[in-house]
């Protein structure tokens, strides 16, 4: 898990179960149970770990980090299934790994997804990032 601080505040991302790095079956279910805000690349999302992540609060990750991505179409559908809430990140380890608006339609486009759900994508971000706002402005 990684923490950022924002004078009082904690940002808590997990690292999901990804297809790519060895991580253990149910971190995913660990991670959500525990109350992170993010589950980054979350992989081999199961139906009702997506369900517990909705009723918690907590955002399931479209990533654009190669490797990771390979199950964004998986993680989408079960997502949509369930309506928790997705977010996209570029996951970038290096200013290279920023994306252009047009990178980052091309990999909401290959999901499937129509216009009003990768508007929703983008604005779920939005919304995460204005409670961390209001969580900051109470120490302030």
């Amino acid at each position: 898990m990684s923490f950022a601080r924002l004078k009082g505040v904690e940002i808590v991302v997990a690292h999901g179960e990804s297809p790519v790095e060895p991580v253990i079956k149910g971190t995913n279910r660990v991670a959500i149970e525990a109350g992170v805000d993010i589950l980054a690349h979350p992989g081999h999302l199961l139906e009702e770990d997506a369900i517990l992540a909705r009723d918690r609060g907590v955002y399931l990750e479209i990533t654009a980090r190669s490797g990771h991505s390979a199950t964004n179409a998986h993680v989408f559908s079960i997502a949509e299934k369930t309506h928790a809430k997705l977010v996209f990140n570029t996951d970038a380890h290096t200013p290279a790994d920023l994306l252009t608006k047009e990178s980052r339609e091309k990999i909401l486009n290959e999901l499937r997804a129509n216009e009003k759900q990768k508007i929703e994508i983008i604005k779920n971000a939005e919304e995460f990032l204005n409670k961390i706002a209001v969580a900051r402005s109470r120490f302030l």
